[in-house]
């Protein structure tokens, strides 16, 4: 009996074996007898390597439970082009093999709480100070600029912005550009 016969209960089609799916043959006894035997080997020796891929698996599996309310890390791999975590499109749904529990350190001393953190753990981004003014010429009309440095957490970066655009968006620093 082959392997393939044995697994899924009927013969393979193959240019050895044509017989149609259901079609049943008699054979003498000593051949139904050696066919059970090999049957029972095939079988045996499934289930043996079958326990041992699962001793294996269980080896590195371990059991892991959270209680509501439990601080856990969360194992994201970094996106290709995304730099911040606020970018990427997460499923708010995980597994929990993607969890790591938090254990607290008592000793460390916990750093209080930031007053503009947001809720989706991101700081507010907007401009800090305003730098340099210049006029950028283009073919028939000239464009006034102004250097505006933007801030978040510890992280600044600098860009020049249209003044016109700017004032219409952040009229509090109006004032601070005459």
């Amino acid at each position: 009996m082959s392997p393939y016969e044995a697994l899924y209960g009927r013969p393979c089609k193959t240019p050895l074996c044509w017989t149609e799916v259901g079609e049943r043959r008699m054979f003498g006894s000593p051949i139904v007898q050696e066919t059970m035997v090999n049957l029972e080997t095939i079988q045996t020796n499934m289930k043996k390597a079958q326990d041992r891929q699962k001793k294996y698996a269980d080896q590195s599996r371990r059991e892991v439970t959270f209680e509501i309310g439990d601080w856990v890390y969360l194992k994201v791999t970094a996106q290709k082009g995304k730099d911040r975590f606020e970018d990427m499109h997460l499923h708010p749904v995980f597994h929990v093999s993607m969890l790591r529990k938090h254990i607290r350190d008592p000793s460390a001393v916990e750093p209080e709480r930031i007053e503009e953190l947001r809720t989706n753990l991101t700081y507010p981004e907007g401009p800090i100070r305003l730098g340099e003014r210049r006029i950028r010429k283009l073919k028939n009309r000239e464009i006034a600029q102004v250097q505006v440095f933007w801030g978040r957490q510890n992280r600044i970066h600098v860009t020049w912005e249209d003044e016109a655009r700017f004032k219409a968006d952040h009229p509090e620093f109006s004032e601070r550009m005459l």
